[in-house]
């Protein structure tokens, strides 16, 4: 149910759940206009990116801007440092996500700079988004093999292909 109104119990507010300092940092001064929400996430997470280390590839860079979305840059950057001490790759998201679930630990927590976090709750966050875009892109490919452009396109690039690598 799209709910322009909606507000999470720790007061993230509107269609994609900006908390009030993340509002007021990128200007959204009416988080229940669902578009002005829509884009002031959009411009977040493009933000996010940026605060991420730039030898992460993608996929993986997109999936650590949408844990930092989620549970904030400060637990992401707690995690990856967890990920560099227990010789995980801090730039891959399967590494990150092991991580992540360490934040609630009562071993591990009050060592960390930004303490506890509930790490779960992100992975399956990244992890159902991940769900939903697979999802997408089977329902486009099926789509287009429905409407027979997805066999055109791919018959045509094979000719293509093939006509220009004979002799």
């Amino acid at each position: 149910k799209w709910q322009p109104d909606a507000q999470s119990q720790q007061g993230a507010y509107g269609l994609m759940q900006i908390m009030p300092p993340t509002a007021a940092y990128i200007g959204l001064t009416d988080p229940g206009n669902p578009v002005k929400n829509i884009l002031a996430a959009a411009k977040y997470l493009s933000y996010l990116r940026t605060q991420i280390d730039d030898q992460a590839p993608e996929p993986d860079l997109t999936y650590l801007a949408l844990a930092a979305y989620n549970i904030g840059i400060g637990h992401l950057n707690d995690a990856i440092k967890l990920t560099k001490q227990q010789s995980g790759d801090p730039n891959r998201w399967r590494d990150i996500r092991e991580r992540l679930t360490q934040l609630s630990n009562s071993k591990i927590y009050p060592k960390l700079r930004n303490g506890f976090a509930r790490g779960e709750e992100t992975v399956q966050y990244v992890e159902n988004i991940r769900a939903l875009h697979d999802l997408m892109v089977w329902v486009e490919i099926h789509n287009q093999q429905m409407n027979g452009s997805f066999i055109v396109e791919h018959s045509d690039s094979v000719l293509n292909s093939a006509q220009s690598n004979s002799p």
